[in-house]
């Protein structure tokens, strides 16, 4: 899920039976959407359409940009549904201008999604939309807006209520969805009063289990230019772990990660035998921390005492002894230093694996590829950028071991005791 960007920049002239201007309207739950024209439509066959050409079905407005892979993802199955009930329900794509997607792209990326020899992608959509996008006003996006035969707005959701199922419910039985989507304002922390003096605001954090529709994914927290702290929402404890482990170990991936609990099915989804949806209802977490400025140099410090006292786990960086490759340097003439070329990291190039001007640690990464996430342990002490340029592919470590001989690097396997992030039971 992605946030939105900027804000309105353009209101279209578009009035309803009675000429009313509706642009400034801004629609809830329980209230009638009135008849007017939604212009700039793609994927249809004319360039503007009546929202009363919908009358007596169900329609679903799908809030999207070329931009979010979240909304891209859904739509094989919305256009799916759509020609299930194409006779009780009509999905509208809009596009608002904020967006910045021009109507080509809008248009190039539709059109991705048809079937060569089935049928083609059925949804229309409105594209540098700011009517509908000022009626139902929204931080992040997928956002869906239920209305119904009678154009009464009945429920405003996420992604994940558009089903088969929940479709069936709201025409047989006039049964909304039963998660319904509280925007957030990715702008604000959690639950903060509108007007919370947050210059003033020295430390807060909050911890929340189970899933929140229409919270986001976060990021760092910015107040004033500043950065003061974290976001982390909607995530496993696994994810939060991980997060953790990236910045206190920096450069390396799972493989400094230990899990030693009973029961690993409610750190992570992939360790549980239950349907997704319902894991994530119960499992998954939101957490947020801001710190004085000075303090953001132990930031995931905060985070990993937080998470071991409030939840069911402990977990610190422990030394273990575990299998690795390490790279040292052999003989004292220097024969990496890079002649100052244009960066260019191809190590994966079949025909010319090459690493230009640019640091050891992103040798350290492609070895850690192509070990199976194997640690990977840089002991050459070198700080310099290097130029490395192979005569063939190295796609394995044998071949590897031998590119970097002439360089005066050698590459070996030995047990040594590194950090790790080791979680358990508390």
């Amino acid at each position: 899920m992605k946030l939105k960007l900027g804000l309105l920049l353009f209101l279209c002239p578009i009035f309803g039976a009675f000429g009313q201007n509706y642009t400034n309207t801004t629609l809830k739950i329980g209230d009638k959407v009135p008849d007017m024209v939604v212009g700039q439509v793609i994927n249809y066959p004319l360039n503007s359409l009546p929202i009363s050409d919908f009358k007596g079905r169900l329609l679903i407005l799908d809030f999207w940009a070329t931009w979010c892979s979240s909304c891209l993802a859904h739509f094989p199955l919305a256009d799916s549904l759509q020609k299930e009930f194409r006779n009780d329900v009509q999905i509208l794509l809009v596009d608002a201008l904020n967006t910045k997607d021009t109507r080509e792209k809008a248009l190039k990326t539709i059109q991705r999604f048809d079937q060569p020899g089935n049928s083609a992608f059925s949804l229309p959509s409105a594209v540098n939309d700011t009517l509908l996008d000022r009626m139902f006003p929204h931080f992040t996006i997928p956002h869906y807006v239920w209305i119904d035969r009678d154009g009464i707005v009945r429920a405003v959701t996420s992604a994940e209520e558009l089903t088969r199922e929940n479709i069936i419910r709201f025409l047989k039985q006039n049964q909304t969805p039963l998660y319904q989507k509280d925007d957030y304002d990715p702008q604000r922390p959690l639950y903060t009063v509108k007007n919370l003096p947050l210059d003033h605001l020295q430390q807060f954090s909050i911890l929340l289990k189970g899933k929140i529709d229409g919270i986001g994914n976060g990021g760092m927290r910015v107040i004033n230019d500043t950065t003061r702290g974290i976001i982390l929402h909607d995530r496993s404890l696994l994810s939060m772990y991980q997060s953790i482990l990236y910045a206190k170990i920096p450069g390396v991936d799972e493989n400094r990660l230990i899990i030693e609990v009973k029961d690993p099915s409610k750190l992570s989804y992939s360790f549980s035998k239950q349907k997704k949806q319902d894991w994530e209802r119960e499992n998954i977490y939101s957490y947020e921390l801001i710190v004085p400025a000075n303090e953001m140099g132990h930031l995931y410090d905060d985070v990993l005492d937080d998470l071991n006292k409030y939840t069911p786990y402990t977990a610190h960086i422990e030394k273990r002894k575990t299998f690795c490759w390490i790279l040292e340097k052999t003989g004292k003439t220097d024969l990496i230093h890079t002649k100052g070329r244009k960066y260019t990291d191809a190590l994966d190039d079949s025909s010319h694996a090459r690493l230009i001007n640019s640091t050891l640690f992103n040798l350290c990464i492609y070895l850690n590829k192509i070990t199976s996430n194997a640690v990977i342990l840089d002991q050459t002490g070198y700080t310099w950028n290097v130029d490395l340029e192979f005569k063939g592919p190295v796609k394995d470590i044998t071949a590897m071991k031998k590119e970097l001989k002439p360089y005066g690097l050698k590459l070996f396997a030995a047990y040594r005791k590194v950090d790790m992030l080791v979680i358990k039971d508390k």
